[in-house]
């Protein structure tokens, strides 16, 4: 099956910078992914370890290490990163930094206006997380809060969230997860890193 027939690329009529792509993964795949992040060490948000903690962020996490069980959904994110770059963004990537599930299931559970890029400290390896992406696990019915919005310049984007969607943006761009209000939502997040802008 290649990404030809697989994935089906939606777009605003005007220019939205965070791509989406619809049937990223099936409803049964979406539970897959669930369970796999569920299996990994759940926990808070940690200062020092997951970015800008300081704008407010609320919910449960799980780092999905690539081994025998999670190597499925590491190799769909690649697959569909890689027509999606080179069609649309063309940033020189050298890999993908990992993968992350989060788990938002309280009211008040959220993540505050930020950027993903890491644009004051610099690793040693200069790379730099230049796109991010996150696969919606839920179907939007089953919760109430949790929009994902985001901003480019000043126009503020609400990105729609189907069951099994993938949104693709650059790391420079602001965007935020809206307080939940009832239900769980739960998504894969991660970042391709490449040399730092110039």
């Amino acid at each position: 099956m290649t990404t030809n027939n697989l994935y089906f690329l939606r777009t605003d009529p005007t220019f939205n910078p965070f791509l989406t792509l619809d049937h990223a993964l099936t409803p049964e795949e979406c539970q897959q992914a669930i369970d796999l992040g569920e299996s990994f060490t759940m926990r808070k948000p940690v200062a020092g370890k997951d970015h800008r903690l300081d704008v407010g962020r609320s919910c449960w996490l799980s780092d999905i290490e690539f081994n025998g069980e999670s190597a499925w959904l590491y190799q769909r994110v690649m697959d569909i990163f890689n027509t999606v770059n080179y069609q649309s963004f063309n940033y020189d990537i050298t890999g993908l930094e990992g993968i992350q599930y989060s788990r938002y299931d309280q009211p008040g559970d959220q993540y505050g206006r930020h950027m993903d890029m890491n644009t004051k400290e610099i690793p040693l390896t200069r790379q730099q997380r230049k796109l991010g992406f996150s696969i919606f696990l839920d179907r939007p019915e089953n919760y109430e809060g949790g929009h994902f919005l985001g901003w480019d310049s000043e126009n503020k984007l609400q990105i729609n969230q189907p069951q099994g969607s993938i949104s693709i943006y650059p790391s420079w761009l602001v965007h935020q997860i809206t307080p939940m209000e009832k239900g769980v939502r739960r998504s894969i997040d991660g970042w391709f890193q490449g040399p730092v802008f110039r």
